[in-house]
């Protein structure tokens, strides 16, 4: 049932149905309120994942909450190693970039930006804006809302100004 269910929920056309589903069907252990979760494909184990108010999953994020090594270990060895399982639990306010990977058994605190790419193997227990391989702090939650302020606005943004930003951007350096 579980294929089927994530078959069910990547064939969705759009964000606001797998979203619509996500929360009629209690996909994962925990969902709270204005969550935007992105990915076509839902983790292989949801119900080891609870996600907090605010959030915002961007597209082709793994969650990985298992590992397949006693596999390995209990073809070599007569012992019977497990198979092993971790949760992940994130908070509010946090944004989780694309083609990230967050592994077994962490925890991401409230006021955190996960960067695009970044692998996040610990818990993040401090505000901010978290990158690399594995992820670390690179930025305050504040100093990025502070250069968020300072960006171009709404009307500024099309594609004609994007590109003159672009290489201005270039000129100086």
């Amino acid at each position: 049932m579980k294929f089927i269910e994530r078959l069910w929920v990547a064939l969705k056309p759009s964000e606001a149905r797998r979203m619509k589903y996500i929360y009629n069907h209690h996909i994962f252990k925990g969902i709270g309120e204005n969550v935007i979760f992105v990915p076509r494909l839902l983790p292989v184990e949801p119900e080891y994942i609870k996600i907090g108010n605010n959030v915002v999953v961007a597209a082709r994020v793994t969650f990985i909450t298992h590992d397949a090594s006693h596999f390995v270990f209990n073809n070599i060895y007569k012992d019977r190693i497990p198979y092993y399982h971790g949760c992940i639990e994130i908070g509010d306010n946090v944004f989780i970039g694309s083609n990230s990977t967050i592994l077994p058994d962490v925890r991401i605190c409230n006021n955190v930006f996960i960067a695009a790419g970044a692998v996040v193997a610990k818990d993040i227990t401090s505000e901010g804006v978290w990158g690399g391989v594995p992820a670390r702090r690179l930025k305050s939650f504040e100093e990025l809302y502070q250069n968020r302020l300072m960006s171009k606005t709404d009307a500024e943004c099309n594609v004609e100004n994007c590109w003159k930003n672009f290489y201005e951007k270039r000129k100086m350096l």
